[in-house]
């Protein structure tokens, strides 16, 4: 899959528009809910791109593409949405993220609007936090003033690798006791990335599936 196409800044709009809409037409109008909801979401697509499942991949092509309209008949909004809807049962089956019983409680058109709004991210791109950048924008007024609660920077979390010195290689270990959103700990594999690429004897993916278990 192509890396995403959609940079930090235009991302940050886009996630603005999403809380805004759901804000004022979601099931739950509060930064909690409403991240709640687009965990859900998020996990699951995250789940669609690393499946096998080229059903999956037929409904989400447009969206990794970049081409997706913003607008769709409700027919279109309910076949993406039944698809999601497979997925997130499936993935929850999978790791028990959530009761047995939990649905996406948006609309099929709500769920198919911030559907719309990632058309580009790639969730799974190792190169960016997205669920971070999520939660930043969806919580960050809430978080700050009643639970002094801050979501660290990209750049901070790959500053502190380098001034760390990190390197698991040495035996090296990566503790995070506030991993949020794992921010620090996804800095940490990108780190080891770079560092395995001076060394082209080891088994890179397996060395950092290893570290990731």
């Amino acid at each position: 899959m192509s890396k995403s196409q959609v940079s930090a800044s235009l991302l940050d709009q886009r996630l603005n528009q999403i809380y805004d809409h759901l804000y004022a037409n979601g099931p739950s109008r509060t930064p909690a809910g409403i991240s709640y909801e687009i965990t859900k979401l998020l996990r699951t697509l995250l789940y669609i791109e690393q499946s096998k499942n080229s059903e999956y991949h037929k409904i989400d092509d447009l969206r990794l593409s970049n081409k997706l309209p913003h607008k769709a008949s409700s027919e279109y909004a309910n076949v993406i949405a039944s698809g999601i809807g497979k997925a997130f049962s499936e993935m929850n089956a999978k790791y028990n993220f959530y009761s047995k019983s939990e649905k996406a409680k948006l609309s099929n058109f709500d769920l198919y609007y911030v559907y719309s709004k990632l058309s580009g991210v790639l969730i799974s791109d190792p190169n960016k936090d997205v669920f971070g950048d999520a939660m930043e924008v969806f919580r960050s007024n809430w978080a700050k003033s009643h639970g002094g609660q801050f979501f660290t920077d990209q750049k901070v979390t790959d500053l502190a690798m380098t001034l760390l010195q990190f390197n698991p290689l040495k035996g090296d270990d990566l503790v995070d006791i506030c991993a949020g959103t794992g921010g620090f700990l996804l800095a940490g594999l990108n780190h080891l990335r770079d560092l395995l690429k001076e060394n082209k004897s080891l088994e890179k993916e397996k060395i950092i599936e290893e570290l990731a278990k």
